[in-house]
């Protein structure tokens, strides 16, 4: 089976094909670093991301700060298979005090969410 992916490992972006019959037979070419050949593999065998999303704020901090959703990213990847499981589980969450950008929001299933805006 061949992949064609663009690497996001660093800002040069490239162009990466991944070839692949088996976990023991994994070829990368494209990358121009190490980095690119690791992000290759693991997006064959265990791919995940960064989850970036938005949780409620309270009625009063809703009026305050005149949004009504607050912007966060998970504090480190989460598996590509547990993405849905983990947004849904965010559904619950509500601001109700200030925060600063990096402040911890909510932790869900094991996976910790920090603000992505200060509310203050």
């Amino acid at each position: 089976m061949t992949l064609s992916l663009t690497c996001v490992s660093c800002p040069k972006g490239c162009s990466l094909l991944v070839k692949y019959d088996s976990a023991d037979a994994i070829e990368v070419s494209g990358n121009s670093c190490p980095k690119g050949k690791e992000f290759g593999v693991s997006e064959v065998l265990h791919p995940v991301r960064f989850l970036t999303t938005t949780v409620a704020l309270s009625d009063e901090m809703a009026k305050l700060f005149h949004a009504g959703r607050l912007p966060v990213i998970s504090e480190k990847r989460i598996p590509r298979e547990d993405m849905v499981k983990v947004s849904l589980a965010l559904k619950g969450v509500v601001i109700s005090e200030p925060l600063s950008v990096g402040d911890r929001v909510a932790s869900v299933m094991g996976y910790d969410f920090a603000a992505s805006c200060s509310l203050i």
